[in-house]
């Protein structure tokens, strides 16, 4: 009985002289996770995982593949139409304009980092607008996208 207690209260005391794991996340300013780094008491943090960042992942892609990231719908449209784009880029977008190719009036589109955005068109003269998307990149600094408004 001594011995059993013994070598339980051994056992139970090991767990006790254990380190601790301990995760630590950091996140974006989208409130994307970036890095999980796992840390115990007795050693330094193991990266487990880190994403790209928006401008890194920009850098690697084509011209083609960024103009891919962004939509816009319905298209044709008589008045709503929405904007949209992959989350990953949200934060390399710097500012979204509309331009009309009839009257060439240039309008400043309100965004949040959110990956969607509404635009009214109804009060705008029917023709072609474009929406501008200026990027924080070099490689592509603005992607265009045409709107048919009838």
């Amino acid at each position: 009985m001594k011995k059993t207690l013994f070598y339980l209260i051994a056992f139970l005391l090991g767990f006790i002289g254990q380190a601790q794991t301990v995760l630590e996340y950091t996140y974006d300013q989208a409130g994307n996770q970036t890095v999980r780094k796992q840390k115990t008491s007795t050693d330094t943090p193991i990266e487990v995982f880190q994403t790209e960042t928006d401008s890194k992942l920009l850098e690697s892609l084509s011209e083609e593949k960024i103009n891919n990231k962004f939509k816009v719908s319905p298209n044709p449209t008589s008045g709503f139409a929405e904007l949209s784009w992959d989350p990953d880029i949200s934060e390399s977008i710097t500012k979204i304009e509309l331009v009309s190719l009839v009257s060439s009036e240039r309008t400043n589109v309100s965004f949040s980092r959110k990956n969607t955005v509404g635009i009214n068109l109804s009060r705008k003269a029917t023709g072609l607008y474009v929406v501008l998307f200026h990027l924080d990149n070099e490689k592509v600094p603005v992607v265009q996208k045409k709107i048919v408004k009838f």
